[in-house]
């Protein structure tokens, strides 16, 4: 059964502290599109199938849904950890730790914390929740105070991406494609031109499939 979070209507308490737990351990950051495109120019890829082919990314199946989401594979030694974590001592000597690519090229999901999205797929809108990044996050307990539009609006047009790639999904569960097809017909895209682009010809593909991804 899902864990239920409570919706924010205004606004909501909450600053960073960079400890870094969000980035370590079970933690799961899964991806949209805008994520793919975004991570693979970050690694100066010309094409989102060598985030893949090279490790940094793995498809995992929604076992509600029934297809496949990307997700970052995180290392497993010593610890699991995010490959885009950096861990360094601030001037007070203390560990903090710095995602790779903030502020331009991280995961939507990631950027948003503690801000969780929940796209409803009948209304087709997005409800923000108000998801704790981990169990103990310290950033929770900060008296901070941050008013809900004003911290969307710089990742309005990502979330607009976000809800055409949840609108995809919703279409791709009756297809039944097999991983391999997935990430091939899906996930598979080069980003050396506009997202914009991009994005039209995905959604494409999703209205017309071809019968060899089956």
């Amino acid at each position: 059964m899902m864990p239920s979070f409570p919706e924010i209507k205004n606004g909501f308490y909450f600053e960073c502290t960079l400890c870094g737990d969000c980035c370590v351990g079970d933690q799961e950051v899964l991806l949209n599109w805008y994520d793919l495109y975004k991570m693979a120019r970050f690694l100066n890829y010309g094409h989102t199938a060598d985030l893949f082919a090279d490790g940094w990314v793995e498809l995992v199946q929604d076992k509600v849904q029934k297809v496949w989401r990307p997700r970052i594979r995180f290392k497993e030694r010593p610890f699991k950890f995010c490959p885009f974590l950096s861990n360094e001592l601030d001037e007070q000597d203390e560990l903090k730790g710095y995602c790779q690519m903030h502020p331009n090229h991280k995961p939507l999901v990631c950027a948003l914390a503690p801000v969780g999205c929940q796209y409803d797929s009948t209304e087709k809108k997005t409800r923000f929740l108000q998801v704790p990044p981990t169990e103990s996050c310290p950033g929770m307990e900060r008296a901070v105070y941050n008013n809900l539009p004003a911290y969307l609006q710089p990742y309005r047009q990502e979330i607009a991406y976000q809800e055409m790639f949840f609108e995809a999904l919703e279409k791709r569960k009756s297809a039944h494609c097999s991983k391999e097809a997935f990430l091939n017909k899906f996930y598979a895209f080069p980003v050396t031109e506009r997202f914009e682009a991009i994005v039209q010809r995905l959604l494409g593909q999703v209205i017309s499939p071809s019968r060899t991804e089956l």
